[in-house]
């Protein structure tokens, strides 16, 4: 016997008070897929032109673009990262957020207009002292995060 799936349609990101764990649903303005893994509601096969990217649900996440996030299993969530141990460190950087909606971006090339990252050419690493922030100053648990093309341009490249 087939099975049929039937994901929740809307036109806008759903969040974990629209689906319970498992459930799938699609944005149909968007043309995204997404789904509640338990804790937060992900895309599913996001990505793009740009590079690697995860989109995420999560009420309350404070995060801001070029922040340092990394997903904390014990909480379950995303936090801001930092480079005082290497079980703190990121996963991607923060490039965009809507709301309870986020963007981490693991790898590629990405418009951030006016960053405000001055060193044009150089690597900006996981901060060791502030979590969630960049840094030229290369720590002891060393991560190199982002490469700032231009004023408007970066790679984000998480080594480790």
């Amino acid at each position: 016997m087939a099975v049929v799936l039937k994901p929740k349609r809307g036109t806008s990101t759903p969040d974990t008070g629209d689906l319970v764990s498992g459930e799938i649903a699609i944005d149909t303005s968007a043309k995204k897929l997404y789904i509640h893994d338990g804790s937060n509601v992900v895309e599913i096969g996001g990505g793009g032109a740009g590079g690697s990217t995860t989109e995420v649900t999560q009420a309350g996440h404070g995060f801001s673009i070029k922040d340092c996030v990394r997903h904390n299993s014990a909480t379950p969530g995303w936090e801001k990262a930092r480079a005082n141990s290497a079980a703190t460190l990121a996963l991607g950087v923060v490039t965009a957020v809507d709301g309870n909606t986020f963007t981490v971006a693991q790898s590629g090339r990405y418009t951030l207009s006016s960053h405000g990252l001055t060193e044009l050419g150089e690597w900006y690493y996981l901060s060791a002292d502030t979590a969630g922030a960049l840094t030229t100053t290369e720590p002891a648990f060393s991560q190199p995060l982002v490469y700032v093309e231009d004023a408007n341009n970066v790679f984000v490249f998480p080594y480790r």
